[in-house]
């Protein structure tokens, strides 16, 4: 079976004169640096998919960057919107939005839906985690439809854990209805308590039991998203029933950021531990 290694990047470019971590290059060269880097730095491993998912104006030079002679690399966007361009329709009045078919268009082949950071500004503008559902679930449909695959995260907060199989069974059965078993689907599980520096971070038992969970709701491929480091890379790699990570920062205290050789690092403990155990 498959496995993956997802990127998100964020908005980690901002320099850190101006309130963000990029003290790696200017902002103009910080994705095609990024993703260049990380390629050369990675070891080729087959039947493993590895995807860097970016801020839309640095789409264009990370596909570029992924192309060409190393590790096969994919690019994805962070997120589409709900509605697409349609002959005899729509032809692109989607000022500020980002449809699913303008990001294949760009490169990508991959997108990123449903992660915290989205389920969190569209739970403050709705107010209702159904709509949010709805939302995402439109999202999804239309990605498919424009050839994307799809990162579905799903999750739960500190105040969700006594209800967290509630919880994961709503994301998945409101957002992705009709899609169990698709090919073109891989689940992130972030548990939204533990993302970020300082925060705790699951055993790797619990989040064997949580795939497990979550594979009997929904037969598709679980990665684990919520702190994906080099200190629990090679417990996680060595649940049978995970199928990869998601990363965001690879340094988490000092100078925080995502550093390419350190990405490697990750990677490489987590598919050594995989493949002791294939």
């Amino acid at each position: 079976m498959t496995q993956y290694l997802f990127v998100n990047l964020k908005r980690f470019d901002i320099p850190r004169a101006l309130g963000g971590i990029n003290t790696q290059c200017p902002p103009a060269q910080w994705g095609e640096a990024l993703v260049r880097q990380s390629r050369a730095a990675l070891a080729e491993r087959p039947g493993v998919e590895t995807v860097f998912f970016l801020p839309e104006a640095h789409l264009l030079p990370a596909v570029d960057a992924a192309a060409g002679p190393g590790p096969a690399v994919a690019v994805g966007c962070q997120g589409v919107y709900r509605k697409d361009v349609a002959p005899g329709g729509n032809f692109g009045a989607f000022t500020t939005f980002r449809t699913a078919t303008a990001a294949r268009s760009l490169g990508c082949t991959w997108a990123l839906i449903g992660h915290s950071e989205e389920r969190a500004d569209k739970m403050a503008l709705t107010g209702d985690a159904d709509a949010v559902d709805a939302l995402l679930c439109d999202e999804v449909r239309c990605a498919l439809a424009a050839g994307l695959k799809v990162l579905f995260c799903i999750g739960e907060t500190a105040e969700e854990i006594p209800m967290r199989e509630a919880v994961l069974r709503r994301q998945l059965r409101q957002g992705l209805p009709g899609v169990d078993g698709a090919p073109n689907i891989v689940l992130g599980y972030e548990p939204i308590w533990s993302i970020g520096p300082g925060k705790p971070v699951p055993t790797a038992d619990e989040v064997g039991q949580i795939a497990a969970l979550i594979k009997g709701i929904v037969r598709l491929p679980v990665v684990y998203g919520g702190g994906l480091k080099a200190e629990n890379a090679a417990a996680f790699g060595s649940l049978p029933n995970l199928d990869g990570g998601l990363v965001g920062l690879t340094r988490f205290a000092g100078e925080i950021g995502f550093y390419p050789d350190e990405f490697a690092q990750i990677a490489a403990a987590y598919f050594d531990a995989k493949e002791e155990i294939a």
